[in-house]
């Protein structure tokens, strides 16, 4: 019995023991899960407020883009100052900032925002394109070139980069390497703003062919842009691409001219026609012998602008192309009413009164003209023609000749040198006068 109640006690013993190590145990166990739980719980709410954070950040660059775009520029500058302070390391924060300053001209600032961001994502294409932007506001064209340069290469499919790129380029005076980028698009031949902006470039520096090329791609590409298509018939017009010109140029000439018709000249000014756009067509239809044509495009600038010497002169010469000496002498005349007289209208009188057969008054509005331009090529050639037919062929050539030695450059020179020996080659030519001055239908032969 006592055996047993010692055993008893022994396995009572061992069984309180174990009883308190079970639950000590337990305790230190259940204190272990609240710590666990504690940081568990922390890191959740870290990771939840920089989910937060990201989220608001997000939504005020989205805000402070809004504004930029509708130019609010303080209200801008407000929420990107909050996300700045929410998101410093995100490479859009510091984009937009440049973008607010060089909108609002402060450039230094725009620098340094985009050099932050370029710091922080240095392949970023919109990033490297502003750089170009800010970069050539400043003045510094070489590096904005290499910025655009990198921007086309980091998103060769922006044709707005490769624009940028082109245009610098150009600027700088390098128009095969802007040729050459805007070759290099992958969109090239299919779009209107980079074929219009090679057709500029060609143009500008001199490539009258190759302008003329893109004038007809333009034409081809801007079916339903009537700008597009007038200035690709003005270039096609400078090229001396007369039968295309006209071509393109005759629709809108006709839709302008018939606006006039309809709005009358009290609403000159708000008619939708182009000064530039008759003025081409005319030129071109004078070279295509299409005197009529030229005549129609012309008469709304008469009444639009009195001073407006090269469209008086031009309607004058179609005139005189058409056969319509009265016209022209009435033109002209209407033009010295309203205006000071001018050695061109001089002239083209003088050609008036030469073909009516009047010698001695061409003579003398020759002199006329001299007397306010010693230099001007066409009075020396009326003058010549006129003296030859009174029969005074020395003093023809020796005013030619006089006029060739004191001409202010080599070119006017060798203009007045071919002028002497056309004179002396058409003695007894009475066509003579329409075949040189007259059919020129560009200003240089007289500005």
């Amino acid at each position: 019995m006592i055996a047993t109640g010692r055993g008893r006690l022994m396995v009572f013993a061992c069984a309180g023991s174990a009883a308190f190590l079970l639950l000590s145990g337990c305790d230190a166990l259940f204190n272990n899960k609240l710590l666990l739980r504690h940081f568990s719980n922390e890191d959740k709410q870290a990771a939840a407020r920089e989910r937060w954070n990201a989220f608001r950040g997000d939504v005020r660059l989205q805000l402070a883009a809004q504004h930029l775009d509708a130019g609010r520029y303080d209200d801008a500058e407000k929420i990107l100052t909050e996300a700045r302070e929410l998101s410093p390391e995100r490479p859009e924060v510091h984009g937009l900032t440049a973008r607010l300053y060089f909108e609002t001209d402060r450039l230094q600032a725009a620098q340094r925002a985009v050099d932050e961001q370029l710091a922080l994502a240095p392949a970023d294409a919109e990033g490297l394109f502003l750089r170009g932007r800010i970069a050539e506001r400043m003045g510094d064209s070489d590096a904005a070139a290499t910025a655009y340069r990198a921007a086309f290469a980091a998103a060769p499919e922006r044709l707005a980069y490769c624009a940028a790129l082109a245009e610098c380029l150009a600027n700088r005076g390098e128009a095969e390497e802007a040729l050459r980028a805007i070759v290099s698009a992958g969109q090239y031949e299919t779009s209107l703003p980079l074929r219009k902006l090679a057709m500029e470039i060609c143009h500008a520096h001199g490539r009258p062919r190759e302008a003329a090329a893109h004038a007809r791609a333009v034409y081809r590409l801007a079916a339903d842009d009537a700008d597009a298509q007038i200035r690709a018939g003005l270039i096609l017009a400078s090229c001396g691409e007369d039968e295309d010109a006209a071509a393109i140029l005759g629709p809108h000439v006709d839709d302008a001219t018939a606006a006039l018709d309809r709005t009358g000249d009290e609403a000159m000014n708000g008619a939708p026609f182009r000064e530039e756009m008759l003025i081409a067509y005319a030129r071109s239809c004078l070279a295509l012998d299409r005197s009529a044509a030229a005549l129609k495009s012309l008469k709304p600038l008469l009444g639009r602008d009195a001073a407006d010497e090269l469209a008086w002169s031009l309607y004058c010469r179609s005139a005189l192309r058409s056969g319509d000496l009265d016209l022209a002498l009435r033109t002209i005349e209407t033009f010295n009413r309203r205006n000071k007289p001018i050695p061109e209208m001089l002239v083209l009188q003088a050609y008036v009164r030469y073909l009516g057969g009047d010698a001695d008054a061409a003579l003398e509005l020759a002199d006329r003209a001299l007397a306010i331009d010693a230099s001007f090529e066409p009075a020396h050639l009326i003058k010549a023609r006129a003296a030859l037919d009174r029969g005074h062929a020395n003093k023809a050539t020796a005013s030619l000749l006089k006029a060739a030695l004191d001409a202010p450059n080599e070119a006017a020179r060798r203009k007045l040198i071919a002028s002497l020996a056309a004179v002396e080659e058409s003695a007894g030519d009475t066509s003579f006068v329409d075949r040189s001055y007259v059919a020129a239908s560009d200003e240089e032969g007289w500005d």
